[in-house]
C-alpha cells in the first residue's frame, strides 16, 4: 500500500479510537452501558440488539462529527500534513456512512405497515432497554395494553386514525406498538411514579372512543386498557403479559 497509505491509516486508527471513548462515554451517560464497550467503530456495530437502533445511529453521528472535530484540531495544530488528514477524512467517512446503512437497515422490518406504529419485535426490544434503565437509575417502566373493539366493523381508515390518536396521547419518548389490527401497546419508560403512566392509560381508551368519520359515516368504538407498572424486575414478555392481563379483568368489571 505505500508508505503514504499506512501514515493514512495510522491516523485513521488512532482518531477512530479517540472518537469512540467519547461516544462509550455517551452510552454509558444515556443508555446505562456499562461493560465491553466499543473501542473502535466496528465495535459499534457489534452493539445492535444490545442498545436501540436509534442510539445506534446517534452514537454513529457523533462519533463522525468527533472525528472531524479532531482532525480540523490537528489541521490548525499543524501536527499533521493537511494532504494526509483529508485523505484520513474521506476513509472515517466512508466507514461511518457504511455503519449507518447497516444500523438504518434495523429500522426496515420493525414497523407495522399500515400505521408505522412499531411491531412486536420492537417493542419488545425497547420495553427491555427501559426495563435496563429502571433497574439502573430507580425508576419505572409502564406499560398499557389497549384493546380498541369497532361496533360497527373496522377498516383501514379508523385504524389509521386510531394509531394517530395513540400517537397523541402518548409521550414523546414512549412507544406505541400495533401487535394485530385491534390491539395496541404503549411502553412508557423514566417514569418518576405509576401516576403518570396511569394518566396516559385513562387518556388513550377516551381518546379511542370518540367517533371516528369513515367512508362520510361516523363510526363508534369501544376501548378497554389494562396497566402493568415495572422498576426493572421483570423480563418484557412478563410484563406484557400483566398488562393483557389487566386489560382483561377490567372488561369483565366493565361488563
Amino acid at each position: 500500500m505505500g508508505t503514504d497509505a499506512a501514515d493514512v491509516l495510522d491516523v485513521v486508527g488512532r482518531v477512530d479510537r479517540a472518537a469512540t471513548q467519547v461516544v462509550a462515554s455517551w452510552l454509558v451517560e444515556s443508555e446505562g452501558f456499562a461493560e465491553g464497550g466499543p473501542q473502535s467503530l466496528a465495535d459499534l456495530g457489534a452493539l445492535a440488539g444490545r442498545v436501540p437502533p436509534s442510539a445506534l445511529i446517534n452514537a454513529h453521528l457523533m462519533w463522525r462529527g468527533t472525528t472531524i472535530d479532531m482532525l480540523e484540531d490537528e489541521a490548525r495544530g499543524g501536527t499533521a500534513d493537511q494532504a494526509l488528514l483529508d485523505q484520513a477524512r474521506l476513509v472515517l467517512a466512508e466507514r461511518c456512512d457504511a455503519g449507518l446503512v447497516a444500523v438504518s437497515r434495523q429500522f426496515d422490518e420493525p414497523r407495522d405497515r399500515l400505521t408505522g406504529l412499531a411491531h412486536r419485535n420492537l417493542l419488545l426490544e425497547r420495553m427491555e432497554h427501559a426495563l435496563h434503565c429502571a433497574a439502573r437509575y430507580g425508576d419505572s417502566v409502564g406499560v398499557i395494553f389497549i384493546e380498541l373493539l369497532p361496533a360497527e366493523g373496522d377498516s383501514d381508515e379508523l385504524e389509521l386514525e386510531a394509531a394517530d390518536r395513540l400517537r397523541r396521547v402518548a409521550r414523546a419518548s414512549d412507544t406505541v406498538a400495533r401487535l394485530n389490527r385491534n390491539e395496541f401497546v404503549i411502553c412508557c419508560e423514566r417514569l418518576p411514579s405509576q401516576l403518570e403512566a396511569v394518566a396516559i392509560a385513562d387518556r388513550a381508551p377516551m381518546a379511542l372512543r370518540q367517533p371516528y368519520a369513515v367512508e362520510g359515516q361516523d363510526v363508534h368504538a369501544a376501548a378497554t386498557a389494562g396497566i402493568a407498572v415495572s422498576s426493572g424486575g421483570e423480563g418484557p414478555e412478563t410484563l406484557l403479559a400483566s398488562a393483557s392481563k389487566a386489560r382483561h379483568a377490567a372488561l369483565e368489571q366493565a361488563e
